[in-house]
């Protein structure tokens, strides 16, 4: 059986897990250091994985002036089910946007969908504008713990 956390080729390749786990548990670090981890949905799209979030979430403003980060599959709750790998994040042009949306509603479907319909209610009841949405892309730097 493969070691989810191990690539699956040379530094810059997915892991095997990328095309299977659900959840991705992103570690992102405060500027002491200290590491934050967050379970977010994520698709892969060629040697990359994209992420969408709210623009002016932690982990945006983490990795906007730290763009080294960990990934791992994981749980919903953030449980992590495999070692870490080394990566790099980037905010993606709003011009991405819709190429992050169409990779996500591929693999999570109707869920998404439902969940992203559940979030315009919730701050339409509430009178809250439209979140901004980032969109991040993920890029393997290597296994966690080698240089």
């Amino acid at each position: 059986m493969e070691d989810p956390g191990q690539l699956t080729g040379p530094a810059g390749a997915l892991p095997g897990w990328a095309a299977s786990a659900r959840y991705l548990a992103l570690t992102t670090f405060c500027r002491n250091g200290d590491p934050v981890t967050t379970p977010v949905w994520f698709a892969a799209d060629g040697d990359r994985l994209l992420v969408w979030t709210e623009a002016g979430s932690g982990k945006v403003k983490r990795l906007r002036a730290n763009p080294a980060v960990t990934i791992a599959p994981c749980s919903v709750s953030g449980t992590l089910r495999g070692t870490p790998v080394k990566a790099a994040a980037a905010v993606l042009p709003e011009s991405a946007a819709p190429l992050v949306q169409d990779r996500l509603n591929a693999k999570y479907g109707l869920e998404k969908r439902l969940y992203a319909a559940a979030m315009t209610a919730r701050r339409a009841i509430r009178r809250r504008p439209q979140a901004r949405r980032a969109n991040l892309e993920i890029r393997i730097a290597g296994p966690a713990g080698a240089n």
